[in-house]
């Protein structure tokens, strides 16, 4: 019962990180705006932090903080360690700043390596 719960826990969570990437990267796009990576990263992590803080989100609260943390440290360890790497791969004129284009290329990897975590983690819960 413990698992599914804790399974439960990480889709609603990467379902919602999922969402936020995505209208994050829409609205910037709309805009026309070129993104650095620490000013996407940080809004979409301020963003996930107020969700996880909500009582509501959070039920039953020790298990979604549990599940939250390991696949924060899952996701960090996976696509976060090399971020550079990942970023220059997607930076395709160089110069450091990703135009809407760019961006689009790296919100889709992002979201399938998302979906790839999460079957490992459903796969290790079950």
């Amino acid at each position: 019962e413990e698992d599914e719960g804790d399974a439960a826990a990480v889709a609603d969570m990467l379902t919602h990180l999922n969402e936020v990437v995505k209208r994050v990267a829409s609205e910037r796009l709309q805009r026309g705006d070129n993104t650095v990576l620490s000013d996407f990263w940080a809004t979409v992590m301020s963003e996930m932090r107020e969700w996880s803080e909500d009582p509501k989100e959070a039920n039953p609260e020790v298990i979604m903080r549990r599940v939250q943390e390991h696949a924060a440290q899952a996701f960090m360890q996976r696509y976060v360690t090399d971020l550079e790497g990942i970023w220059s791969t997607f930076d395709y004129d160089g110069n450091g700043i990703l135009d809407p284009g760019e961006i689009l290329n790296l919100t889709q990897y992002f979201l399938q390596a998302m979906q790839d975590l999460l079957k490992d983690m459903l796969q290790e819960v079950f």
